[in-house]
């Protein structure tokens, strides 16, 4: 399976105008606005006529071009001396001790250009160029009756619907998962836990998400047991095939709860488990089996936990949450 639609808890049907979106958002689900940028490559800029002759062409205008080695070791040797040798891809807030050092000793024939990475931005780009697709795929699903879109009122199929009636019209649940099922997509929608019915607009059930519960150990809360198991849950995906040690674990308690807490709001929607103090989150990982190295995070650690939970966003599904 490629990828997972997870539905609200208890929908029966799904508009034909939303079919596009769940398939983007499954694909490239969203990142907070304030995750940190990255520089993954440096070009450089010719500032005179000559370079920029040689390095772009005789009669074209300058654009950036890639750092040789010779230009990266000369670097390394001259502005960089006294600095951790580069290795990209780097942060936003690691990267500015390299330029400020470089621009106090910049050369007078180029200038350095970052390319830096949004995964916000990135992620908002691709969902919208998903969903353009999807759109392109729902449409020739309907014409050609891989989906059953039905009247909004009277439920009845509507197999000539086009335009705007098109996507005013629905599908069922199990209608979209055989769709689904075509690309390798799967669609799941968690059991209501109450016999409320569904809503006139959107089918779904108001009921609250299941809490997380687990047998509690000896001279344990069993709320905290349960916490400590979404915890190790959580930690174990970002860190795969990494080989921490678990009673030394980089960064801070307050970077993976603000990690945690990103994980939570992009898969469920909303924060609830992790809308707790620092203080209580910390027990919940030391019930889980881990703690952190002693002392302050180094400057490379700052934000080690939310750059890694942007990285592994993809990997996790809303199942670990359930």
């Amino acid at each position: 399976m490629l990828a997972e639609i997870v539905l609200p808890a208890g929908t029966d049907k799904v508009k034909v105008r939303d079919i596009s979106k769940l398939f983007a958002d499954s694909l490239h689900p969203a990142i907070p606005e304030d995750t940190p940028r990255s520089i993954t490559r440096l070009m450089k800029m010719p500032t005179n006529d000559e370079n920029r002759r040689q390095w772009c062409g005789e009669n074209m205008a300058a654009f950036p071009v890639s750092l040789t080695d010779d230009d990266m070791a000369a670097l390394h040797a001259g502005a960089w001396k006294h600095l951790t040798p580069l290795v990209l891809p780097i942060s936003e807030l690691e990267w500015k001790p390299y330029l400020d050092a470089f621009e106090k000793n910049s050369p007078s024939d180029w200038r350095l250009v970052p390319l830096l990475i949004n995964p916000s931005s990135d992620a908002l780009i691709l969902r919208h160029v998903a969903a353009s697709d999807w759109n392109d795929a729902v449409r020739k699903a309907a014409l050609h009756g891989h989906l059953t879109p039905r009247h909004p009122t009277t439920f009845l199929p509507q197999p000539q619907a086009g335009g705007e009636w098109l996507l005013d019209c629905f599908v069922t649940v199990a209608d979209l998962a055989q769709f689904a099922a075509r690309f390798d997509f799967g669609v799941t929608s968690p059991a209501a836990h109450s016999e409320a019915p569904p809503s006139a607009d959107h089918g779904t059930a108001k009921t609250e998400p299941a809490t997380i519960s687990t047998r509690a150990k000896a001279g344990r809360p069993k709320e905290i047991d349960g916490k400590a198991q979404l915890v190790h849950r959580l930690i174990e995906s970002m860190v795969a095939g990494k080989g921490l040690p678990p009673g030394a674990l980089p960064g801070s308690a307050a970077d993976l709860l603000d990690a945690c807490k990103r994980i939570e709001k992009a898969k469920t929607g909303q924060n609830k488990v992790f809308s707790t103090t620092e203080d209580t989150f910390k027990t919940w990982v030391k019930a889980a089996g881990y703690g952190f190295k002693t002392g302050r995070p180094v400057e490379t650690e700052l934000g080690y936990w939310v750059r890694l939970c942007v990285e592994t966003m993809g990997n996790i599904t809303i199942d670990i949450f359930t």
